[in-house]
């Protein structure tokens, strides 16, 4: 029976193994972790619901994931309520700030950035550098910050043409929807698919290739040898050189993983004694310190006060950007919250020894690359993950895509 070793059990390498077994595929599963689920991770006994520390919406009523959700009977609901923004200590209603000229300037961009084209296809310039070029002001520059920070980076780390592209690109759906239980129920059919494949704990430094098949080396010198190997380990685990390859990869492939970007960032739970806000609110953007504070508890079944803030790329200790957060919030509700704070949990999934990062997102030429990283080698290597995705990076959705393409490659070389 052929054999595909696979690396890593997130969400693409879950569903790749779940399809390829079906299939009637021998698999199996090599997690460098303790756990599986990669960037989904549902997180109990912090609160009296489940918080989800990776993936936590369902982007779009015509994903994957959203009709996975209503053919597995995945209790969901669609984000709705108040979106408040962050303006001068003030928390204000897109009704507030209507009438100002900037907040105008700022929708059209929200409404229009995906029909940006470059004058000269070949120039790449950064969200920040448009926004620069079209006098934004820099007490602007966090709603932009909140709107592009959706993609996992900052607006002088993104791409405006590459955004662009991906915006126009979308078909989704324009509705975002959170699982009233637990994000991970989203791989729970995956995870039993494949459960007597996966082995945790087995980190993988080197990867062989011969003419009969490949052999996986683990740190603890352990050897695993199948017919072929797929590859779904986080980009930023390929750019530290963590797994060596035999024979090397191509320059082509190496160059698509070197310049092929992941986000830095993290999420803090803030869980506090009482709700401060109105039952209706759902997120406040355009912050300091956080791009964006939602209300975690909401559509689930929760008595407790959690808000969870979203921060990219800063360096701060937690205490510190908790300190920070707090002092924000509180002008911003007019009231001092420090009495009414209990707790904080931070994930910083920058710092998660087997993934270093968010998510990729829209940096220059990304296209390109995504679809030179995506290409098999040598009939022996095949890649998955999101971050091989043309337009779904970014997603979960984006993950299984990603694993299906992969599958229907291996069935091209190994026929059953």
């Amino acid at each position: 029976m052929t054999k595909i070793a696979i690396l890593g059990a997130g969400a693409a390498g879950l569903r790749a193994g779940s399809l390829l077994k079906q299939k009637g595929y021998n698999v199996e599963i090599l997690e460098a972790s303790e756990r599986v689920g990669g960037r989904v991770w549902s997180i109990k006994g912090f609160a009296d619901f489940t918080v989800e520390a990776g993936a936590c919406f369902v982007h779009g009523e015509h994903s994957s994931l959203y009709a996975w959700a209503n053919n597995k009977n995945i209790p969901v609901s669609e984000v709705k309520g108040s979106f408040l923004y962050l303006y001068e200590q003030q928390l204000l209603s897109h009704r507030q700030l209507a009438q100002e000229a900037f907040f105008k300037d700022f929708l059209e961009f929200r409404e229009g950035y995906s029909y940006y084209e470059a004058e000269d296809p070949r120039e790449e310039i950064s969200v920040q550098e448009f926004l620069h070029a079209h006098h934004v002001a820099p007490a602007h520059i966090p709603f932009y910050s909140a709107l592009v920070g959706a993609y996992g980076a900052l607006p002088e780390a993104i791409s405006m043409k590459e955004m662009a592209q991906a915006a126009a690109a979308w078909d989704e759906g324009s509705k975002n929807f959170r699982c009233k239980t637990e994000f991970t129920e989203f791989l729970s059919v995956d995870i039993e698919v494949v459960r007597d494949c996966i082995h945790t704990q087995k980190v993988v430094r080197l990867v062989e290739q011969y003419a009969w098949g490949t052999r996986l080396v683990t740190d603890m010198g352990e050897i695993y040898e199948a017919d072929a190997v797929i590859v779904t380990v986080p980009l930023t685990i390929l750019q530290d050189n963590f797994i060596s390859f035999q024979p090397p990869l191509s320059p082509a492939k190496v160059k698509a993983i070197q310049q092929l970007k992941m986000g830095k960032g993290r999420k803090i739970f803030l869980k506090f004694k009482q709700k401060f806000w109105d039952a209706q609110l759902a997120e406040i953007t355009a912050g300091n310190v956080a791009q964006e504070y939602w209300v975690e508890g909401r559509g689930k079944n929760s008595q407790q006060a959690v808000l969870t803030a979203f921060i990219l790329d800063r360096t701060e200790r937690k205490e510190v950007l908790v300190e920070a957060m707090l002092s924000e919030l509180s002008m911003a509700f007019k009231t001092d919250l420090r009495p009414l704070f209990e707790q904080a949990l931070e994930i910083d999934w920058a710092n998660m020894p087997f993934v270093k990062g968010l998510y990729s997102y829209p940096s220059p030429d990304s296209s390109k690359y995504r679809r030179a990283l995506a290409l098999p080698s040598h009939d022996r290597l095949f890649w998955a993950g999101e971050a091989t995705e043309k337009y779904l990076f970014g997603t979960v959705q984006g993950a299984w895509a990603s694993a299906e393409r992969v599958v229907s490659e291996v069935q091209d070389v190994f026929k059953l």
